[in-house]
């Protein structure tokens, strides 16, 4: 009797479990915002900033506080979390300016170092992880701040790392490009309906903006994993940087032309007319682990 409760007891248990119930709920997707995206005045401007991270040179320029939020509900691995980013934007000849700020109590500027164990003689993947922020901006298709939203589009895609591009002064220029059927160099997903998806995110063309680097034998306790590029060039070099950490915030210029040439991979900006975006802030984690923005508009006076 007691070993047929006990079974019984045990396959109630297995059920419950995979069912879901039992389990840890998986984190998913924020819903899709409602109602008209938050407007952002693009300026024209009657001096080109320096991005130098000095914002005295912004000061005519008005400022849009973005509100952030964790891009998946009950991910706890989202550090940043809730939190608020400081922008404006402004256009001048053939260049558009963007300053972004935010509160950051620590400052991650490593990303995977190697680490040298003694006992086992050879380099070890570290966990840190450098602080990052992307601009996001709609190209074609149905424009979502989610990749997971289930619908095709392609959005040019500016990812700023405080060490793997930073260092070089520049933003890692690249596509995000979401389809419905399976595209090279894709890979699958599941949507936030249940459905697969394909999703590929190519970087632009020209020289890698770093390298992996490996190590067969010991040169310091701590050896950094990536060597940065200080001399790309091509589409991939488009977006000009400066980004500085100082006490628990960071200060973020941006430059890039307002038609780079490259209308496939690159988003053109218009004197009179807008482009839907978005802004996404990584406190030292990694890709699926941001806080995102509802989706902005641009708006070029």
């Amino acid at each position: 009797m007691k070993k047929t409760m006990f079974l019984i007891g045990l396959a109630f248990i297995t059920i419950f479990y995979l069912s879901g119930s039992f389990a840890m709920a998986k984190p998913r997707p924020r819903p899709e915002p409602t109602g008209e995206p938050q407007v952002i005045q693009v300026v024209k401007l009657t001096k080109a900033p320096v991005l130098d991270g000095e914002v005295s040179d912004w000061s005519s320029v008005p400022g849009n506080k973005i509100k952030v939020n964790p891009a998946f509900i009950g991910d706890e691995k989202a550090r940043y979390g809730e939190g608020e980013v400081l922008l404006k934007v402004g256009y001048l000849g053939e260049n558009v300016y963007f300053l972004a700020q935010w509160k950051d109590s620590t400052l991650n500027n490593t990303h995977k170092n190697f680490i040298w164990d003694e006992t086992q003689k050879r380099y070890r993947a570290g966990k840190d992880r450098e602080d990052r922020f992307i601009f996001k901006f709609h190209m074609s298709g149905k424009y979502s701040t989610s990749k997971l939203a289930g619908w095709a589009s392609v959005s040019d895609v500016w990812h700023w790392k405080a060490y793997r591009s930073n260092e070089a002064g520049l933003a890692h220029d690249k596509s995000h490009i979401v389809s419905n059927v399976k595209i090279a160099k894709s890979k699958k997903h599941i949507d936030q309906n249940g459905k697969e998806i394909w999703l590929s995110r190519p970087s632009d063309k020209g020289d890698p903006l770093y390298q992996s680097k490996r190590y067969t034998e010991k040169v310091k306790d701590v050896m950094p994993k990536y060597i940065v590029n200080p001399s790309a060039t091509g589409s991939i070099a488009d977006v000009k940087v400066k980004g500085v950490w100082k006490n628990g915030l960071w200060t973020l210029e941006i430059a890039r032309k307002l038609d780079t040439g490259d209308h496939q991979s690159d988003v053109v900006f218009k004197p009179g007319a807008s482009v839907k975006g978005a802004v996404a802030v990584f406190d030292g984690v990694g890709d699926w682990h941001h806080s995102v923005s509802d989706t902005l508009l641009f708006k070029f006076q």
